[in-house]
């Protein structure tokens, strides 16, 4: 399912409707909540109609300020739904997952009284809410000054973030992973007086989180409003992608085929978590889960700013854009007297150490190495070694690596082409040997 919620600053706008009718036909949501309508109910209806959805709820404005709208598809069972000033909810039977939960449109004052009083409201509003909920839009505030960009460097005090930081701590909030440009709002400002921050944001309860681990909210700039708008898919489509070759440490237990498998059952997921307090028994709980899943969506580059301000919008953009950062940075421009530069380094590998490097290497430092790193921890992105190798595998190591030394001597391109492996979707760098400098 997907929900789309936008502080469109007037559903009135002449705008409005035809950007509301753009990104609905780019991203087909089930549900859209408005803020800030600043209208009634009979243009709520008309809006209704015109971006072609079938059920609304409305709370009205107070004057010309505020308003919230939420719409909806025939198809969506909406089981109840409540209201206040500051927000509208429904409760959803999802059939992609055959469970209820929550869906919280918000839209916190500006006010830091007034918005404290809120957050106390919503805090008593999920007791009725239950373990499945999510709320999404305007919350008005920030929790670090690493969402602010702008304004001349001022920055706020950190007391001054207390009241989101702690609400979101107290109740065991999630923030959502999302996508896109990191800021959600723009006073539309010039030169020094501009400020960006992160306003809108969409956060969910740990049972909302693991019913639905893998959702995006993805942030959509657009020119009707001085906020993004919020995409929140629950469930995204997976992308058909090669897989990297891993290797398994129960692979390396069974004892019918020692090399390959055994039959004492280890947990994949501890091996991805790289837990040692999960070192034996069952434990394969949803809050390990979770932790797994919340790493996973930590190491991933979803987006990346271009040399020229601009933001990456694909994968494919994010690849090229890191490739050309570093052939730029590892670009030679023809220094002259370099020698002179390199006066002022300071020697590291004595030649003493520097005789110890270029040894050949033996089959005890290889055995050394291995059993000198945690049974689960992979020593490079195929995890292919193991306590458990063979003398073969040893022997096949020590070959490689004094191969690498006698090619360093010479010309190390040609062996960087034979032991490093070819250019992953992933941008990822297979080493197949290992290298050590010759000073």
């Amino acid at each position: 399912m997907r929900v789309v919620a936008w502080n469109c600053r007037g559903a009135g706008s002449p705008l409005t409707v035809p950007q509301l009718k753009e990104v609905i036909r780019l991203h087909s949501p089930m549900v859209v909540f408005l803020s800030e309508t600043k209208n009634r109910k009979r243009v709520i209806d008309v809006v209704m109609k015109q971006i072609q959805f079938d059920r609304n709820v409305v709370v009205e404005p107070e004057g010309r300020a505020g308003g919230l709208a939420m719409f909806w598809k025939q198809e969506v069972k909406v089981r109840e739904v409540y209201t206040s000033e500051c927000s509208i909810e429904i409760k959803i039977y999802d059939e992609e997952v055959r469970d209820e939960w929550w869906c919280i449109g918000l839209y916190a004052s500006t006010d830091d009284g007034i918005r404290r009083g809120q957050w106390e409201f919503l805090e008593e509003r999920m007791k009725v809410w239950g373990d499945k909920w999510m709320m999404i839009e305007d919350f008005n505030d920030i929790i670090s000054n690493g969402e602010k960009w702008g304004g001349g460097g001022r920055t706020r005090s950190e007391g001054s973030f207390r009241c989101l930081r702690n609400f979101i701590q107290r109740n065991g909030l999630v923030d959502i992973h999302f996508e896109g440009n990191p800021w959600t709002w723009c006073n539309q400002w010039e030169n020094e007086g501009e400020i960006k921050q992160r306003l809108d944001r969409c956060l969910s309860s740990v049972g909302w989180f693991q019913m639905f681990g893998e959702a995006t909210c993805k942030h959509v700039e657009n020119e009707a409003s001085d906020h993004a708008m919020l995409v929140l898919t629950t469930i995204p489509e997976q992308k058909k992608m090669r897989k990297r070759f891993v290797f398994d440490q129960k692979w390396a237990q069974n004892q019918e085929t020692e090399v390959v498998v055994k039959n004492a059952w280890e947990k994949p997921q501890a091996q991805k978590a790289r837990s040692r307090w999960l070192k034996e028994g069952d434990k394969n709980t949803a809050y390990f889960h979770a932790c797994v899943k919340t790493r996973r969506k930590r190491n991933k580059i979803t987006s990346l700013q271009k040399g020229n301000g601009e933001w990456c919008k694909d994968n494919q953009q994010i690849v090229q854009e890191i490739c050309r950062y570093y052939e730029e940075m590892y670009t030679t421009s023809q220094p002259k007297n370099i020698e002179e530069v390199l006066e002022g380094v300071p020697v590291s590998i004595t030649s003493r150490l520097n005789q110890s490097l270029i040894q050949p290497v033996e089959e005890k430092e290889v055995r050394a190495a291995v059993f000198s790193m945690h049974p689960n921890k992979a020593p490079g992105p195929d995890a292919y070694f193991s306590r458990n190798c063979s003398r073969q595998q040893r022997r096949q190591t020590c070959e490689q690596l004094n191969n690498i030394k006698e090619a360093n001597n010479g010309c190390l391109k040609d062996c960087v082409k034979k032991y490093v492996g070819t250019w992953q979707n992933s941008g990822e760098v297979k080493m197949k040997g290992k290298e050590k400098c010759n000073g």
